[in-house]
């Protein structure tokens, strides 16, 4: 598969069309680009570790390299030609106004510009929270204080304008709704009384109101009917006092003679000769990625039946797993983690085979466990929680009006973490408004990373360290994320450099390698500062190991010049952040200004000394060591930290119980294998003054770089995602170095004869 036909695939899948095209590009926000999109970066991924991608363009792939650039070009004239279909909506939130004539925006609609929200489609709503603004610290409503507005029942208004699509059999134009409601056609207007208490209904008679629509004069099959609709709710609900009325609600249909009723829709008055090109757009693109999946089909012929079996009964324990009770859920993990271990250290594919496969696996995965789900799904985060918070940075990004503006990323000095704004501000520009897309993709990139790390250690382990790395990696650390993920924080972003970044450095044989390993762990550690400690001392034990001994996996040695350009790399992203702080805050602050602040920071350095003298010291450190490996009875405080409705506190509750203790366990058991691997490389470079075992342990001390900072800032009321790249550390490192340990006393105690 050549390269540039691949990129070229993926710009088609990406760039923007009409809304009426299945390949509309983006947004992503429907269901078979989406899949189709990472059915694309699978196949792409899978090729790459295979070796099947070639550079060279052959003159007879100058053909349909040419033609899909023809689609290309076809789609872009298709959008630039054809109006949005559908009602244009202008969503107003009647809390905190914008100013007057500025609707709430959608990364849907960038250019907009404020002036409507969206297009749409029709108009039947039961639920106007699907629409993402209302995640904003705008709307921060503490839900347990009397006397706020009602999440749920937040006054707004809508106002629709479109071209009423009337059919030939349409007898009426039928109105349900709560609320308030008035329509407005070309020659009349009809406002409804307002209800809050009762649906209201009513009908307008076409023949009677729209006499020219119906006399027979109009030869189509269909007339357009000019109209507005003002849609208002506004029952002045607050918390602490009971809720009376119904929740909002407006549908406009059309019913014939007989009763029978089909939704309406719009369309623009004058639709181009472009609209034409829209059937064939979409069958040239099926065509092109039912030619991907014949790709696949033939990448993964030997392993095509086992996947196909596996994938579906794995989404079905899913969708088993999530809905069982948290005593279930934590009987059935430990054992999987441990057949998951056994399976690991079991299945003889060659390494890109077994690569390849676990690809695809998490492929058919994801798309079986989230099948039925609306992509464009909204999920509404905790007022005054991160997550609303970064939502909120994002949302007054898209309204800055300049690119400035825009990268000064709503604070002039960061306070929160610096570049998870701009990941969350492009993950929304791909996947539209909504967050369930934005989730799905960040687990199947997850689900992309692991084949990574498990062929790194297939390469060097036996049986008994690949049930290690299936017990203590695989299931804790995936199942903790996936439940997490959905909370729309920074941590679980910035794992995914690190684990790019610890791929790269422990299996990369080329200066290249070395060089892109520093830029992700540098990307990282933009997304979280404060483990900035930890990524200085990793990529500093690195470049000496590299130097002096070579990679402790492959044994290459870089050169001085490539060493230097990757710290180079790791400064300049790196530098990002003190520039804008500089730039737009005329201050220099090498993290966040919250590394001051005095919610996090619970003893500051200097303060140390003082508390060394008073002998609370030792005391104070315990504490600190009870939080981070999950001992003492401190850590059974259990608090709601990732999003969740209001309704489902409990659930949270005994998932976050759940996850929590089955994590608890498999640390405490790598914290003794950690510490044991540790003191065994320090006292055999005591013993044998071997540079080798003096490397070991130098690199081995990076779990504590990372932890170091938690013995100054707190830890307790966003406990574990704050220490988890501490944790994912000591995993690597129990797993990589375990092997040499246990030989040695394999040796020890059954010499060779």
């Amino acid at each position: 598969m050549n390269i540039f036909f691949l990129l070229s695939v993926l710009i088609f899948c990406l760039v923007p069309g009409p809304e009426s095209l299945i390949f509309s590009g983006i947004p992503l926000n429907k269901e078979i680009p989406f899949y189709a999109f990472l059915l694309l970066l699978a196949f792409s991924f899978c090729a790459l570790i295979k070796g099947k991608i070639s550079v060279r363009l052959s003159p007879r792939g100058l053909i349909p390299l040419a033609l899909l650039w023809c689609f290309i070009l076809l789609k872009l004239l298709a959008f630039s030609w054809l109006p949005p279909t559908g009602f244009k909506a202008c969503y107003r939130a009647l809390l905190n106004e914008l100013p007057v004539g500025q609707c709430e925006q959608s990364p849907d609609f960038l250019w907009a510009n404020g002036q409507y929200t969206r297009y749409d489609e029709e108009i039947d709503f039961t639920d106007f929270f699907s629409a993402g603004f209302w995640n904003n610290s705008r709307f921060s409503y503490y839900q347990w204080e009397k006397g706020h507005p009602v999440f749920g029942r937040y006054p707004f208004q809508v106002e629709w304008e479109g071209n009423l699509v009337i059919p030939k059999d349409a007898a009426y134009i039928a109105f349900e709704y709560t609320g308030e409601l008035k329509v407005v056609f070309p020659e009349s207007d009809i406002k409804f009384p307002a209800s809050y208490n009762a649906k209201m209904s009513g009908k307008l008679e076409l023949k009677k109101h729209f006499p020219a629509l119906v006399d027979g004069s109009n030869p189509n099959d269909k007339s357009l009917l000019p109209v507005s609709m003002h849609y208002r709710f506004q029952d002045h609900s607050k918390t602490g006092a009971p809720i009376k009325g119904l929740d909002a609600m407006v549908r406009v249909t059309l019913e014939d003679q007989a009763g029978k009723t089909f939704p309406i829709n719009s369309e623009p008055l004058n639709s181009p000769w472009a609209a034409n090109l829209l059937p064939i757009i979409d069958l040239f693109a099926f065509v092109v990625f039912g030619t991907i999946l014949l790709s696949v089909a033939l990448l993964i012929a030997e392993e095509s039946i086992f996947l196909l079996f596996l994938s579906p009964c794995l989404a079905w324990f899913y969708w088993f797993y999530s809905a069982s009770s948290p005593l279930y859920q934590y009987l059935v993990l430990f054992p999987l983690s441990i057949l998951s271990g056994i399976a690991v250290a079991q299945i003889r594919f060659k390494k890109s085979d077994f690569t390849a496969f676990l690809i695809f696996a998490s492929f058919l995965f994801i798309l079986f466990s989230h099948y039925g789900l609306k992509v464009s799904t909204v999920h509404f985060f905790v007022p005054g929680h991160d997550s609303m918070t970064y939502e909120t940075f994002f949302r007054n990004m898209l309204s800055s009006g300049n690119l400035f503006d825009f990268f000064r990323g709503t604070e002039d000095i960061f306070l929160y973490q610096p570049a998870y704004r701009y990941y969350l501000a492009f993950m929304h520009l791909i996947f539209g408004d909504g967050n369930l897309g934005i989730t799905i993709f960040n687990k199947f990139l997850y689900l992309l990373t692991l084949p990574l790390v498990i062929s790194m250690f297939l390469r060097k382990l036996s049986f008994f360290p690949s049930v290690i790395l299936g017990v203590g990696f695989l299931v804790p650390l995936v199942s903790f994320v996936f439940v997490n993920l959905e909370s729309n924080l920074s941590e679980y972003s910035a794992l995914l450099f690190f684990t790019l970044a610890i791929y790269l450095f422990f299996l990369g044989k080329k200066g290249s390698h070395f060089i892109l390993g520093c830029a992700f762990l540098a990307l990282g550690n933009t997304v979280r500062t404060h483990w900035l400690p930890g990524c200085v001392y990793f990529l500093f034990a690195n470049v000496l190991i590299f130097y002096y001994r070579g990679g402790y996996l492959t044994g290459v040695k870089y050169s001085a010049r490539t060493l230097a350009i990757g710290v180079g790399v790791f400064c300049c992203v790196y530098a990002l952040v003190p520039i804008h702080n500089f730039v737009y805050g005329g201050e220099i602050f090498l993290t966040t200004s919250r590394i001051n602040h005095v919610s996090t920071l619970v003893v500051p350095p200097a303060q140390m000394l003082e508390m060394l003298y008073n002998g609370q010291l030792p005391g104070y450190i315990l504490e600190r060591l009870e939080y981070m490996f999950y001992i003492g009875k401190s850590n059974y405080h259990i608090g709601l930290t990732f999003h969740t409705p209001y309704q489902d506190r409990y659930m949270v509750f005994t998932q976050k119980l759940v996850h929590r203790y089955y994590l608890a366990l498999f640390m405490n058991v790598f914290s003794f294998c950690y510490i044991a691997i540790l003191l065994f490389n320090l006292t055999q470079f005591i013993r044998t003054k071997s540079r080798e075992y003096f490397y070991n342990f130098l690199i081995l001390l990076t779990p504590f770089a990372f932890l170091s900072v938690h013995f100054f800032y707190q830890i307790k009321n966003y406990y574990p995602r704050h220490i988890i790249a501490g944790q994912l550390m000591a995993y690597f490192f129990s797993v990589i170095y375990g092997r040499e340990v246990l030989s040695h006393f394999k040796n020890r105690i059954m010499p060779a004869k």
